[in-house]
């Protein structure tokens, strides 16, 4: 049956926005005869007879103006270079930067005359038409083969389940989970990682589809959601490499046609097409790799090896690698060095971003005819670092040619001159203002402060301010550096517009500086920045798209917060700071008051710094009673802080801080290690008892938790069920499915697990009868209203037999009254924690508990 519709020689041909060739797979150079010619750079026109479709430029042009999702499909005959004619169903997709810039165009062809059934299958081929587009959007690898699988449970109706899996960089002939739809849990855990030739995926490996009609034994691995299912495997390939496998359950007893074989097979192919593309022309995150690229077949590898043999990273020139349409690909050391952008800062982007306006188009376009003519340019340039900075360089372009002359990539080797001191005064004119926007920069409109102080005296007002863009770096991240660049010279552009004649208006990085003189009053000022605000939040209309706009500022005034310029820059960025813990478009004026909070903050956050490295922290321990036997199962750590003068300071002063400054990491690894030191020490006075400590989100997202974990219980010898972790759905909600993974860890590990808080986010049912769990710990504002308040009551009650039908032990926190004992008591929960049963104690006091087991 399946012989009627062989594996399909699709043809993937990925182009410029001008239309011309920048890769295709093999399949289409045989296809069209090109094989032993120059077809790099070239057009249609040039290469092959597309009439009666519409043009790559066309398609460009339809695509430029619409949003992503925007393609052509339809079918036609193709004429080939030896006279025949084949049937075709054709497909345009624009490619998609990570910025949502369109980068080109990728045309995908289905050979519809090897097979009936996809000849007719209109739908179909309309259908995978579309899928191709959303294989090439802008969304990451793994968000667009998601919505991909997706895509084909909607166009196959039998698949139940699907998954991708892909080669393993670290292991040969080992393909790793990628993506996914449908899969249970335990499935998602043990395909974490399939060696080669284990179970079907691992056998399709080998390059060949597998079709199973009923999967019954016939599997390594058995899942009762597994049961008798039909099983398709297809190798994801391009240019006859496999890449990995695309996975498909299927309905018991389901088949699929010989048309809709066909089908999969070429989504197999789109998907191989999508990480060639990916790991030639796009920044890959896949799998979380740190390189910048993934090198999918050994070819590319070579390529590589042969650039890395002249880009050697101990030179001491900069170096930078472009592919042939000028897209950074890699850097050495000293871009960074010199230019200041880091790595994942410039790969990806244009050598654009270092252009310092200085040069005309003509210098430019003479540089590229000499690259053109001769394959190689060297010169003087004048360039910007990533502060704006300008500064000269030598510069040496090489351009780099395969076997065929096409160009395949461009190296640029530079080093920055010493300044004769000629230029140095020709560039002094330069240093002084901004690059992009040509506002003052941050040192001269220091200089025009301390003019304005000084024509001010005492007697006259001056108002400082700091405007900063919310949000802004999510501007560069969404459409790039170019847009974000222009759209802060249209910010300049309105902010000059909007202050009076005789202000200043200074750009430092992402932020502007305001020098207002002559202001009488404080509601003076007001009406100015409001109207700023205003001009910052009209639209933006840039490249087709409507971009909105907000700004928060912190606002000094002279002489009244302070008398030198530095310093009033610093109290307008103190009020800029508070402005932004309001959230976007506010205005905050600097107070003494406002000061003394910020030096309060200043000062705790040094103050738990040393704390850190003197050991100035120490534990309670709260009892948790069983209602059952109402004996101690088990106790919280909480940590305090003990300054050297005997003042206790307030984890909810200090935790907060420890947040913001990373601090978390040191004190939660501290208190972690503390907790396990003290069960250890329990234990072995023959109180064996369980341990609870406090995971903040930030520490639950730590990389190294899990290893540090184990690192600890395992030093100790303490067994894993006397440590558990309580976290809070805050915690769980920034990320479902990470929080799902990293909590298995933690419970293979044999660690207990508690969601504290309970009731106070907003759980999915869905997540929470996937986390592995063992309790749920009812937060103590519904506690507080046991049991006068009806909707506490029904709550409590309603969280108890939720957890008891998840098989889940139930424990209330805060618990201070003998009423709410006798409500939860009734209602069935497991136990309870709070001052009726003990404070937080030190370790010896609940020693003495331990003693008595009450």
């Amino acid at each position: 049956m399946y012989d009627v519709c062989p594996v399909p020689a699709d043809i993937f041909v990925f182009k410029d926005s001008q239309g011309r060739w920048i890769d295709a797979n093999l399949s289409a150079l045989r296809l069209f005869g090109l094989e032993d010619t120059s077809w790099h750079g070239k057009s249609d026109e040039e290469l092959i007879n597309l009439a009666g479709f519409p043009s790559a430029v066309e398609v460009f042009m339809r695509a430029g103006r619409m949003e992503e999702g925007a393609g052509w499909h339809g079918r036609g005959v193709i004429a080939l270079q030896d006279g025949r004619q084949k049937k075709f169903a054709i497909s345009w997709a624009p490619a998609f930067r990570e910025n949502s810039l369109i980068d080109g165009l990728i045309l995908f062809g289905r050979d519809l005359a090897g097979c009936p059934e996809a000849e007719k299958d209109d739908y179909g081929n309309e259908l995978l038409g579309r899928l191709l587009v959303l294989m090439f959007s802008s969304d990451s690898l793994k968000a667009r083969t998601t919505s991909f699988l997706g895509g084909i449970h909607s166009l196959l109706p039998a698949v139940t389940k699907s998954s991708v899996f892909l080669n393993s960089e670290n292991e040969e002939k080992t393909l790793l989970l990628f993506a996914y739809r449908n899969l249970d849990l335990p499935l998602i855990k043990f395909c974490q990682k399939v060696p080669y030739n284990w179970c079907l995926c691992g056998r399709a490996a080998a390059g060949k589809r597998i079709i199973k009609e009923d999967v019954d034994n016939d599997h390594e691995i058995r899942f009762d959601s597994m049961a008798s299912h039909g099983h398709v495997v297809l190798p994801i390939k391009y240019n006859d490499i496999v890449l990995g496998v695309l996975s498909l359950h299927l309905k018991p007893g389901s088949l699929f046609s010989a048309g809709e074989l066909g089908l999969v097979d070429s989504a197999a192919n789109i998907i191989g097409a999508a990480i060639r593309y990916d790991s030639r022309y796009k920044k890959s995150e896949r799998l979380g790799m740190d390189k910048a690229l993934y090198l999918p077949h050994a070819a590319a590898l070579e390529e590589w090896l042969d650039l890395l043999a002249v880009a050697f990273e101990d030179t001491e020139d900069a170096l930078t690698v472009t592919d042939p349409m000028g897209k950074i690909l890699m850097i050495n050391p000293a871009v960074t060095r010199i230019t200041g952008y880091l790595p994942e800062e410039i790969i990806g982007q244009n050598p654009r971003v270092l252009k310092s306006d200085r040069h005309g188009s003509e210098f430019y376009k003479e540089m590229w005819e000499a690259i053109k003519k001769v394959g190689r340019w060297q010169g003087e340039i004048w360039n910007r670092r990533k502060s704006g900075e300008v500064y000269l360089e030598q510069l040496t372009i090489n351009a780099i040619k395969d076997r065929t002359g096409n160009i395949i990539n461009y190296i640029a080797t530079f080093h920055e001159l010493s300044c004769s001191l000629e230029r140095q005064a020709a560039l002094q004119g330069v240093q002084d203002y901004d690059p992009l926007t040509t506002l003052p920069n941050l040192p001269l409109f220091l200089d025009y402060l301390k003019l304005g102080i000084e024509a001010a005296g005492r007697k006259e007002k001056l108002v400082v301010a700091l405007i900063d863009l919310d949000d802004f770096t999510a501007i560069n991240n969404s459409f790039g550096f170019v847009v974000g660049d222009n759209i802060l010279k249209i910010v300049a552009k309105r902010l000059m517009t909007a202050v009076r004649l005789g202000d200043t208006i200074a750009r430092h990085e992402d932020a502007f500086f305001l020098l207002l003189r002559d202001i009488k009053s404080e509601d003076d000022a007001m009406v100015i920045l409001n109207r700023l605000m205003e001009a910052v939040s009209s639209p933006i209309f840039l490249e087709g798209r409507e971009i909105h706009l907000t700004c928060s500022i912190g606002v000094s005034f002279y002489p009244s917060d302070a008398l030198i310029p530095d310093q009033l820059v610093g109290t307008a960025r103190i009020a800029l700071k508070k402005a932004q813990t309001h959230g976007i478009g506010h205005i905050e004026v600097f107070t003494q008051d406002l000061n003394k909070r910020m030096t309060s903050d200043l000062i705790l956050l040094y103050g738990l710094k040393k704390a850190v490295s003197d050991k100035e922290f120490i534990l309670y321990y709260q009892p948790k009673l069983d209602l059952l036997t109402r004996r101690i199962m088990g106790c919280e750590a909480l940590i305090r802080w003990i300054r050297p003068d005997g003042v206790f300071v307030s984890p909810a002063e200090f935790i907060p801080i420890a947040e913001k400054s990373d601090l978390i990491f040191a004190i939660g690894e501290w208190v972690i290690k503390e907790a396990v030191r003290q069960a250890v020490e329990w234990r072995d006075l023959g109180h064996p008892i369980s341990v609870a400590v406090n995971l903040s989100p930030k520490q639950f997202r730590q990389k190294n938790l899990v290893d540090m974990v184990k690192t600890i219980i395992g030093a100790a010898g303490l067994h894993p069920s006397c440590l558990e972790f309580e976290i809070t759905e805050t915690a769980i909600l920034e990320d479902e499915e990470d929080a799902i993974g990293i909590l298995w860890k933690l419970k293979k590990l044999g660690i207990n697990i508690s969601i504290d808080d309970f009731g106070t986010g907003y759980s999915s049912l869905f997540y929470l009868k996937q986390l592995p769990i063992d309790a749920l710990k009812i937060d103590k504002t519904f506690i507080d209203g046991l049991p006068d308040f009806e909707d506490d009551a029904l709550i409590t009650s309603a969280i108890i037999n939720l957890a008891h039908s998840l098989k889940l032990m139930v424990i209330a926190e805060g618990v201070e009254r003998d009423a709410q004992l006798e409500f939860l008591n009734k209602a069935g929960c497991d136990g309870i924690q709070g001052f009726l049963c003990s404070p937080p104690v030190p370790a010896a006091d609940l020693l003495e508990r331990l003693k008595n087991r009450a």
